[in-house]
């Protein structure tokens, strides 16, 4: 869901609504993922440079965050094919009649 913010909700929006960092208005210091939602904006837009300079680990993350999307898909497919499949067995052997 958090990748298709980028697509969906202009960058100006949705940085009305993400709360200053705890981490920096008290120890004056960024945090490790200040400047992650900037730079998964710039990551969308395919300007990975950008990205690098905004938080370094955003990257990463947003391959992981992908990677982990499409095993959910893929996992979700089998198992709807899987339950679908047992449904025709069930009925065609009579056993829920």
């Amino acid at each position: 869901m958090i990748l298709l913010l980028p697509f969906v909700v202009p960058q100006h929006q949705l940085t009305q609504f993400i709360p200053e960092c705890v981490w920096q208005s008290q120890f004056h210091k960024p945090c490790a993922f200040c400047g992650m939602s900037t730079a998964f904006y710039a990551i969308s837009h395919g300007d990975f440079v950008e990205a690098h300079r905004l938080n370094p680990l955003s990257i990463y993350i947003y391959f992981t965050f992908l990677l982990n999307t499409l095993c959910a898909v893929i996992t979700l497919k089998r198992n709807i094919r899987l339950v679908k499949n047992i449904g025709t067995m069930l009925h065609s052997d009579n056993v829920l009649s």
